[in-house]
């Protein structure tokens, strides 16, 4: 998640811009674990629309996040 914020940071966003994440995780069982991390960036009446999922490789992470941010004008 800190990753995904740097690059915001670098286009000029924030995770206040963040409209939409997609998660993959290779256990869900570490959902809950990623869950309390994933919360703490974004403000509680501001929560993207996600959609999480199971895999069963990422190419040796455990865990992708891909964020989407419109920049408001």
């Amino acid at each position: 998640m800190d990753a995904v914020a740097k690059e915001l940071q670098v286009a000029g966003a924030s995770m206040d811009d963040v409209y939409r994440c997609t998660i993959a995780l290779t256990n869900m069982d570490n959902w809950s674990t990623f869950n309390t991390v994933y919360l703490r960036y974004f403000k509680p009446d501001h929560y993207p629309v996600r959609m999480s999922f199971g895999v069963t490789s990422l190419g040796g992470a455990d865990i992708e996040v891909q964020c989407e941010a419109k920049l408001q004008k």
